[in-house]
């Protein structure tokens, strides 16, 4: 899935220093799953499309519990907390990328992928930063590329923003 390789992309946690863990990886794959449904969400033909993304998301998220050694019994309660955290955080994230507001994203982002830390930091708002220029691209790709997997994420370097 083109969205989970792209949230590996080692300068999420070099340069955002988003926790290289498992929670940090679904941090980053519940961001790139919720701005691809973001950009498909007014395309009423693509609706199927986005129901694929979040079955996909599933499967990654299964995958790595899978991979880390998490037993099978396990897998699917963990599976609803995790898919239930995915639409509490696109909740969250709405306001501040529909509205284009580092600032209320900022928020959002610090409560989930740095755990809430007292102010916001500065890589939260750079991640924000991110995510609205990602927006912003996702915005500008035809849906018939996003849908045969013909598109990029931009780069997660702040220099080529």
């Amino acid at each position: 899935m083109l969205s989970a390789n792209h949230a590996r992309h080692p300068l999420f946690f070099q340069d955002y220093q988003v926790p290289d863990s498992i929670t940090g990886r679904y941090e980053l794959l519940c961001i790139h799953v919720y701005l691809l449904l973001e950009r498909l969400r007014c395309e009423e033909r693509y609706r199927d499309l986005s129901q694929q993304l979040t079955e996909i998301l599933v499967k990654e998220i299964e995958r790595a519990y899978r991979d880390s050694g998490f037993q099978d019994l396990s897998i699917p309660k963990n599976i609803k907390k995790l898919i239930a955290g995915f639409y509490e955080r696109t909740n969250a994230y709405k306001n501040g990328v529909r509205q284009n507001s580092a600032e209320k994203l900022a928020n959002s982002v610090n409560e989930y992928v740095y755990a809430g830390q007292l102010d916001v930091n500065q890589n939260a708002y750079k991640l924000s930063i991110y995510m609205l220029a990602a927006h912003t691209h996702l915005n500008s790709v035809a849906v018939t590329d996003i849908y045969e997997a013909n598109f990029a994420f931009i780069s997660p370097d702040m220099e080529s923003m």
